[in-house]
């Protein structure tokens, strides 16, 4: 069954008519209104819009474990980004090997073990940039903007809890589906295609273990699965938000 919105028609009104509800229209469609109150919901979970739209400038850094095949690798992460085309991602694997990828509008460099940066490849540049969309849709602020058009689905079980999914539409690619807990109304799982290395994957990335930062509450543990089998593991997340971050940190060096 689709989540169902709390109270009347009355509400509803009482609602837009004070601007506690942000419409919802794409396309010139009429306004979603279970769409509306679920965001909005989700919002108020997180810590409020306001908050939530600063969280779009950030820093994440993170430690895990890698599968590949049957290796096992440990790596360590440090994310910097500002909203869809500004990103800076550096791996670690082992202690050892530094990896660095940046993206800064339509360019893209990569840079490994202290050595020169170059350019990427036009197709991992795509596929960097896919990544980096679906990213940029997990911070929901484009969803608040309405930038997308959306659909509710089914309930389903996300780590043994009732789950609110939510479909969004990316013109030019398949649907990105995001889940929000029914009882926290936190982002507890998304699922999308991307390609990675020229071959088509199915993700799911479930959000676990919030909590505050900066009175947002984001998660500190991911579990990432690819093709329904276990990939990575990232534990011991931490952010820090920034009101700004200079365009020089995603520039090719």
């Amino acid at each position: 069954m689709s989540f169902q919105p709390l109270g009347t028609r009355r509400l509803f009104l009482g609602l837009f008519a004070t601007g506690a509800l942000w419409p919802h229209v794409i396309g010139g469609q009429s306004p979603n209104l279970e769409i509306d109150l679920l965001l909005q919901k989700v919002m108020d979970a997180m810590g409020g819009l306001e908050k939530v739209k600063k969280g779009l400038i950030r820093r994440r850094t993170g430690k895990g474990k890698m599968k590949n095949g049957e290796t096992e690798i440990e790596f360590k992460e440090d994310i910097l980004t500002a909203g869809q085309d500004k990103i800076r991602f550096t791996l670690v694997l082992n202690n050892t090997t530094p990896i660095t990828i940046g993206v800064l509008g339509d360019k893209g460099w990569t840079s490994s073990n202290g050595n020169a940066a170059f350019p990427l490849p036009a197709d991992r540049l795509r596929e960097v940039k896919q990544e980096a969309l679906v990213m940029y849709l997990a911070t929901l602020v484009p969803l608040v903007e309405n930038k997308y058009p959306m659909k509710l689905r089914k309930l389903e079980s996300v780590q043994g809890r009732d789950a609110v999914g939510l479909e969004v539409l990316v013109p030019g690619n398949r649907p990105v589906i995001f889940h929000f807990d029914k009882g926290t109304m936190l982002l507890v799982k998304r699922t999308y295609h991307t390609i990675e290395g020229g071959k088509p994957i199915l993700k799911e990335v479930f959000h676990r273990e919030f909590a505050d930062f900066a009175g947002l509450r984001l998660p500190t543990r991911e579990t990432v699965l690819q093709d329904q089998k276990l990939f990575v593991d990232v534990s011991e997340i931490k952010y820090t938000l920034y009101p700004r971050i200079e365009d020089s940190f995603f520039e090719k060096p």
